[in-house]
């Protein structure tokens, strides 16, 4: 029995030392790996992009396969940095990496799972697979509804995600409702005797979500009732936060957008400076904040009439964006898109051609051919093509963008509109006025639907239309649109307006060559 005894009692101290050494040698790994994780996160908060990349795959060499908590980890930190760097294909696979092993390692309907749907569904938005998007957006929030109580911070932040993708897609009635299911949800997670105080996290969303509410309105166009949001929203943050606070700027951001979306340039220039003298107190000089509020500037500076201004401004904050991120990147495009609309407002059409064909090539390695930005900045080469008279360019360029927009925005999407009086006008030109005349009337019928009934944008389309419908010889039809387009400038400028006074004589001509008509 001794004998036995002893041996059991060696067994099992052997045991519990091998134990030990495989959970220490476990732990020792761990500690590894988490050590190397946490070199190449600091090498992406750098922008060292590329290093962060290959940081991660000394990882991933380490890992193998037969660690997959650490190997799921892994793919989601290598897809936040493609996402960075504008590579969304390559995110969106290690992302289809990740939801292989978190579907094999977690419950179905687990919040982990949903989280790289809703990181998956903002790379294909990138992508311009925008439906498909708005899909997994919808799954996501299914999935955190099922597994997490109501009003919990995960659905919220799928309702906004939501919402932000139907604002941009132009269903702006899809985005209010969804703002008008979080509202309650917010309101409910505060707590009573603590509404108005800002440093809890509750009240932070709150503002973020009244801020976003002005932001609503704004794309809805009612201006007034943006700028009303936004004022308020600035002057909680002013009462509650130090001055220069960063989160102050942000309101200041709107505030001048709103006043610019009003024709009041002058306090939007005021906001955007202060806005910047802000961002250049807290940011380094190369931040891309700094340069978002450039661009801001600069867009007032060119609604104003002050071009020199406007380019200096957005040649100064591509310089920023282009030390601060990978080459090609989508913010880059959009700067150098930014300066190119300047140059052929100056009327240098084949310096802005050169740079719309880069953006147009940048563009379409970001996001593909079938991307809202593809589509802007083909008609971008349209426009300087028809600046040059090439009206044939012009006309393929307009028609190629006019079906990316159509392809991927909702029916009746302002852009759509848009979209329709460029090509309407270039056909005009080429001497299409049937073709012409349904572009017009399609831009009106989307107008109507979307803006208020006395936006002069109508009017113009209507006038277009009545052009259009005169060139063919149908002088009746061409009569009441003419009227119609007069009666809304009218209600807008007064009769002493240029514009008023052109449609009115578009009208007497009409009626003169109706009655010349009717003679014969």
């Amino acid at each position: 029995f001794f004998f036995f005894f002893f041996f059991f009692c060696r067994a099992h101290r052997t045991f519990s030392r091998n134990s030990q050494r495989a959970q220490m040698s476990q732990f020792a790994d761990d500690n590894e790996y988490m050590k190397h994780m946490l070199e190449a996160r600091g090498l992406y908060e750098k922008g060292e992009f590329d290093a962060s990349l290959a940081r991660y795959e000394q990882v991933a060499l380490r890992i193998g396969t037969e660690k997959p908590r650490w190997l799921l980890q892994l793919h989601v930190a290598v897809a936040i940095v493609h996402r960075m760097m504008a590579d969304f294909p390559s995110a969106v696979k290690k992302l289809d990496e990740a939801l292989v092993i978190a579907r094999k390692l977690l419950p179905p309907g687990h919040s982990e799972i949903a989280t790289i749907i809703c990181d998956r569904a903002v790379c294909l938005f990138e992508m311009g697979d925008m439906r498909n998007a708005l899909a997994e957006h919808e799954d996501a929030l299914a999935m955190r509804r099922a597994a997490l109580p109501a009003g919990h911070s995960e659905i919220i932040q799928s309702l906004a995600n939501i919402d932000g993708h139907l604002k941009v897609m132009g269903d702006l009635k899809g985005a209010e409702a969804r703002y008008n299911e979080l509202l309650p949800m917010l309101k409910a997670s505060v707590p009573a005797d603590d509404e108005v105080m800002l440093g809890t996290l509750h009240n932070k969303v709150m503002l973020g979500t009244l801020h976003n509410m002005a932001m609503l309105k704004a794309a809805q166009g009612d201006t007034a009732g943006a700028l009303e949001g936004s004022l308020e929203v600035l002057k909680i943050k002013r009462a509650s936060l130090p001055a220069g606070h960063p989160d102050i700027a942000v309101s200041l951001h709107s505030v001048g957008g709103a006043y610019c979306a009003m024709g009041d340039f002058a306090r939007a220039l005021a906001a955007h400076q202060e806005e910047l003298v802000i961002r250049r107190a807290v940011f380094s000089p190369n931040h891309a904040k700094i340069a978002s509020t450039l661009i801001n500037l600069a867009g007032v500076l060119q609604s104003m009439g002050q071009i020199d201004g406007a380019h200096a401004k957005y040649t100064e904050a591509l310089a920023i964006k282009q030390a601060a991120l990978p080459a090609r990147h989508p913010e880059i495009a959009y700067a150098l898109l930014k300066i190119a609309d300047v140059d052929r407002i100056r009327g240098n059409n084949k310096v802005a051609l050169a740079k719309y064909a880069e953006v147009l090539s940048m563009t379409r390695t970001a996001h593909g051919n079938r991307h809202p930005d593809t589509a802007t900045a083909l008609h971008g080469i349209g426009s300087c093509h028809l600046a040059m008279d090439d009206c044939k360019s012009a006309l393929e360029n307009f028609e190629e963008a006019h079906a990316i927009w159509t392809a991927v925005l909702p029916a009746g999407h302002p852009t759509i509109a848009d979209s329709c009086n460029s090509v309407g006008s270039v056909l005009v030109n080429l001497g299409q006025h049937g073709r012409a005349l349904t572009m017009f009337m399609d831009a009106v019928a989307i107008q109507k639907a979307t803006l208020p009934e006395t936006d002069p944008d109508i009017a113009m389309n209507l006038l277009n239309a009545a052009g259009s419908t005169m060139a063919l010889g149908e002088f009746a039809t061409a009569e009441p649109l003419f009227k119609e387009g007069l009666r809304i400038l009218i209600s807008n400028f007064g009769i002493h307006h240029p514009a008023v006074k052109n449609a009115a004589a578009g009208l007497r001509d009409c009626q003169a060559k109706r009655k010349l008509l009717r003679k014969n």
